[in-house]
């Protein structure tokens, strides 16, 4: 085999030597700036993301997302009533699934809304016979005065409002606890509106939820004359917000 060596002048060497190294520059400053080509962003269904990869960004999304379908019995723990006796139920909740709270590109073809179920429905009917029969106090004076029940949109994502999917989920969660409770605290099955209080921060939101997760709790002619009353502190702590635990919980 015959291996020969080209003699090149040391001034071409180092001419050559820049020249490559401008290349790989430019190659490297193309690749960053080369314009990306459109992709059609996929469309979100109400379905939990099955579309979605898990990976470390969506993690999350998966862990805080639950399905109406995934709230089920025992989830919460379930109480022996040969162990404690139970007096009264204190239930401190969050709101439902809502939509973005800041402007998103294609909000329109994000699906916001939920699979229709005998619950659901019979939420829907009993809203629309309470409201026509003038027997709902929620919407006479008070600080919910001309709140809307349920979501103005069946579908449609509204930016910070509850969508039809966070109404089922508070509708399930309450369904389950009555559920979960009626053997072991019978009189949940028969509690007068004297016997409840009920708080709601002054968000569209948080009182939908509210009465979504009542009516799966409590019976409907005792939701019809509650009255949901105004917290005006996302701590509930009304007259003693000096509490410093309180920040601690909050976070």
């Amino acid at each position: 085999m015959f291996l020969g060596f080209l003699r090149v002048p040391i001034q071409h060497k180092v001419l050559y030597v820049v020249v490559v190294w401008i290349l790989i520059l430019v190659a490297g400053i193309y690749k960053y700036l080369e314009p990306r080509r459109r992709v059609l962003e996929p469309v979100v269904t109400a379905e939990l993301f099955h579309n979605l990869a898990v990976d470390i960004k969506t993690k999350r999304i998966f862990k805080i997302c639950n399905s109406p379908r995934e709230i089920l019995t025992g989830d919460e723990g379930i109480l022996e009533p040969k162990q404690w006796v139970l007096k009264g139920l204190l239930v401190l909740i969050r709101h439902g699934d809502r939509g973005p709270l800041q402007h998103i590109r294609n909000i329109s073809n994000i699906n916001c809304g939920t699979a229709d179920s005998e619950l659901l429905n019979s939420y829907k009917t009993y809203l629309h016979n309470s409201t026509m029969s003038g027997k709902v106090f929620w919407v006479g004076p008070g600080a919910f005065h001309g709140f809307p029940l349920l979501p103005t949109h069946n579908r449609q994502c509204q930016l910070g409002q509850l969508t039809m999917q966070g109404v089922n989920q508070l509708l399930q969660l309450g369904h389950i606890l009555k559920q979960n409770y009626i053997n072991i605290w019978p009189k949940l099955m028969n509690l007068s509106h004297h016997e409840i209080s009920v708080y709601s921060t002054r968000y569209r939101r948080t009182f939908q939820s509210a009465l979504a997760f009542l009516y799966g709790l409590i019976s409907p002619d005792t939701l019809a004359k509650l009255m949901v009353q105004e917290s005006q502190s996302m701590y509930f702590c009304f007259k003693e917000c000096s509490c410093q635990i309180s920040e601690k919980y909050m976070k």
